[in-house]
């Protein structure tokens, strides 16, 4: 190489062994592996967390596209000839309206603190996996 350090995939450095391979007592890697030896634990934060934020960012404006569609069902609901499949979609509503904010809240939550623990793994903040740990 002309100097220039190596990266692999998500930017993180390549360490290059001096000792090609053989490993000694101050070469040691003291990590342990992950998905059955495929990554190091890092990567595996990275991943799982860009898997989880990509899943939210996709899930949180489906559940806020199915509450509008839900309340304007009402035309639906008057429709209906049975009484009480009228008063159980009623109550759904009034139950699904009631939490909806809390499900949006810890949506958005979800994808912050998915952010904060890709920030830590590739800073090597413990606090920040930490935070996405919670969630």
């Amino acid at each position: 190489m002309s100097g220039r350090e190596g990266y692999a995939v998500l930017g993180i450095p390549v360490v290059h062994d001096p000792n090609d391979g053989f490993a000694n007592a101050s070469t040691l890697k003291r990590g342990h592996k992950c998905c059955g030896g495929c990554c190091d634990m890092r990567r595996a934060v990275v991943i799982v967390n860009i898997i989880s934020v990509c899943l939210g960012a996709i899930g949180l404006p489906l559940v806020v596209f199915g509450y509008k569609v839900m309340n304007s069902s009402s035309e639906l609901v008057d429709a209906m000839d049975d009484d009480e499949a009228k008063q159980q979609f009623t109550d759904a509503e009034k139950t699904l309206g009631a939490s909806m904010g809390l499900i949006v809240f810890l949506g958005i939550s979800k994808l912050i603190c998915g952010s904060v623990g890709i920030y830590g793994a590739i800073t090597y903040k413990v606090w920040a996996v930490a935070i996405s740990l919670a969630f």
